[in-house]
């Protein structure tokens, strides 16, 4: 096997051994999570271990958490479908979550029935629930004209103050922040961000997308 920040794996991906104190455990490959130098490990019981920045170079269980199944930087996702912020290990009003994604500041939720939900930063409108105001709770992604929830949402990505999602039919939805034209869409008001999840770039929306293409490069190049 090879070495990274005390951990051993093996070739074929099977399991990982990991060096706690003196002893080597062996934990199945469930996810592996680097956040500034540290890492942190679900196990294949759901127990979460972490090692490398304020941590150490040993990996130690983190008491609290158990039967985990997804993890970012600041929260937990268990079995039961239960978010668990990290720092303090109390509950989010949340019920049903399969997922979990962290960006900058802010976080997004996948719940079992395909909504998603957001907290925290929101200044470019990186939580898609219409707004630009920070939430200390969690508020619905909602739709392009914000008359609705999103539903049907199969992946969920939060990015560097924007976020992503793709449908169960393929779609895929932007809003944030659009500085670089990250988001590829377009709006009347030339490129920039959005505070609702709006069908991505010209191939889903041509009709609308490509007049307002041409209008923004050809006051670009007159």
């Amino acid at each position: 096997g090879f070495f990274i920040a005390e951990k051993t794996m093996n070739t074929d991906d099977s399991y990982y051994s990991i060096l706690v104190d003196s002893d080597v455990i062996e934990v199945e490959d469930i996810d592996v999570n680097f956040f500034l130098d540290a890492l942190r490990k679900i196990d294949k019981d759901g127990n979460v271990w972490r090692w490398g920045r304020s941590y150490g170079s040993y990996a130690t269980k983190v008491d609290g958490l158990k039967e985990i199944i997804d993890m970012s930087m600041s929260y937990a996702v268990n079995y039961k479908g239960e978010v668990i912020q990290i720092s303090n290990l109390s509950k989010l009003e949340l019920k049903n979550i399969t997922r979990v994604t962290e960006g900058n500041g802010f976080a997004l939720f996948l719940s079992l029935d395909g909504k998603g939900y957001g907290i925290g930063a929101n200044s470019y409108g990186q939580l898609g629930n219409g707004t630009s105001q920070k939430v200390t709770k969690p508020t619905a992604i909602v739709n392009s004209d914000g008359s609705d929830v999103l539903q049907e949402i199969k992946e969920l990505t939060a990015g560097n103050n924007f976020a992503m999602a793709v449908m169960n039919n393929g779609d895929t939805y932007v809003w944030g922040n659009n500085n670089n034209y990250k988001l590829g869409t377009t709006q009347e008001v030339g490129l920039s961000q959005t505070y609702f999840a709006n069908p991505f770039g010209p191939m889903q929306q041509q009709e609308v997308c490509k007049p307002l293409i041409d209008q923004v490069f050809a006051s670009l190049y007159r």
